[in-house]
């Protein structure tokens, strides 16, 4: 179910916390639901003075998060901006964001290629001029971020013959500790044990199935 439930929590990226959406977290937590959330505003109030809000998301059951996505629609009809969902019965490969740092980057020498290079004695009397130095110092801050942060090879395995089922399992144990350690909710602790036990039993079961097929060839 999605649309617009008018109900505010910090868990699905709301910016505060309000009676309804504390009431809605507690019931899909006690009935083993999830939901699915842009993080993004979508509730565009006509009043200036008033801040977006995020109301409309999805309520799921029985769908794994590796076999969804969702989006936010830039079609502005009305107060509220649409969110796209989509499903699919394989897993749906995500890209990672673009990054300029990350926790490899070598601070010192970011600053020093800064310091270096900038320009500071700029005359400021057109708008043309402000336009030049603004797209300037936009792209020496990315020159020194791709300087100063190594390129790091990334591992890939071959994870193919890994069966789906256990995949799946796999990202609701995380989504599911992740949950847990936001809310301390002793029914998300109840559901991380038990999903915990369900992947160990399917992968000990594929483990013997691989076997018994080796023995058997």
């Amino acid at each position: 179910m999605a649309g617009d439930w008018n109900a505010k929590h910090t868990a699905w990226g709301s910016r505060l916390t309000a009676p309804k959406g504390r009431n809605l977290l507690h019931v899909i937590q006690h009935n083993n639901l999830n939901y699915l959330s842009t993080g993004e505003p979508t509730y565009w109030p006509a009043d200036l003075h008033k801040t977006p809000g995020l109301l409309d998301f999805a309520i799921t059951n029985v769908i794994s998060g590796i076999c969804s996505t969702i989006e936010s629609s830039l079609d502005l009809e009305s107060d509220h901006s649409p969110i796209i969902i989509t499903l699919s019965t394989s897993p749906i490969w995500k890209t990672q964001p673009l990054r300029l740092c990350n926790k490899y980057t070598n601070w010192k020498q970011f600053q020093d290629y800064i310091n270096k290079n900038i320009t500071l004695n700029i005359r400021l009397k057109e708008n043309t001029q402000l336009e030049d130095v603004v797209q300037h110092l936009t792209t020496l801050i990315q020159e020194a971020a791709w300087i100063s942060t190594p390129e790091r090879k990334k591992t890939i395995q071959e994870t193919n013959n890994i069966p789906l089922h256990i995949k799946e399992l796999v990202h609701e144990k995380c989504s599911t500790r992740s949950r847990w350690q936001n809310t301390r909710s002793p029914l998300d602790k109840t559901r991380l044990n038990r999903l915990t036990h369900n992947l160990r039993s399917a992968i000990l079961q594929a483990r013997n199935d691989t076997s018994n097929s080796i023995l058997q060839a």
